[in-house]
C-alpha cells in the first residue's frame, strides 16, 4: 500500500496535475477513519478514555503533516521526500544524545540500516 500511496501522490502531483492539498488531506482522512473503524469492530475494541482535547492535538498535528508532505511534492519529487523523512532519526538521537539519552548499540544499528 504505501509503494500505490506513493505512485498516486507522484502522479496526481507530476506533469502539470495539479492536487489541491485540502481535498487529498479530506480523502486521506476518510480513508484513515473508515480503515480505524474497521479494525476497531474487527478486533471488538472498547472505547478509549483519552480525553477530547488529547486527540485534537493528535489529529491536528498528523493532519498538519499530511498537508505539509503533500504540499512539498509541489517542488519536491516522491522519491526525495522519502528518502529525507528517513533520515529523520538521526538529529532525533543526536538531540537525545545531548539531552542525557542513552541508546543501545542495536538502536543506532537499527538507524544507520535505515538510512
Amino acid at each position: 500500500s504505501f509503494i500505490l500511496y506513493g505512485l498516486l501522490l507522484e502522479y496526481a502531483t507530476s506533469g502539470g496535475r495539479s492536487l489541491h492539498e485540502l481535498s487529498f488531506l479530506f480523502v486521506t482522512s476518510c480513508l484513515y477513519t473508515a480503515t480505524a473503524w474497521v479494525g476497531k469492530e474487527v478486533r471488538c475494541e472498547t472505547n478509549h478514555d483519552i480525553a477530547p482535547h488529547q486527540l485534537a492535538v493528535l489529529g491536528l498535528t498528523s493532519m498538519s503533516s499530511t498537508y505539509c508532505s503533500v504540499r512539498s511534492l509541489r517542488y519536491v519529487i516522491y522519491p526525495i521526500q522519502i528518502l529525507a523523512k528517513s533520515c529523520k532519526p538521526i538529529p532525533v538521537m543526536i538531540f537525545g544524545a545531548c539531552l542525557g539519552e542513552r541508546y543501545p548499540l542495536r538502536k543506532y544499528l537499527n538507524v544507520s540500516v535505515i538510512v
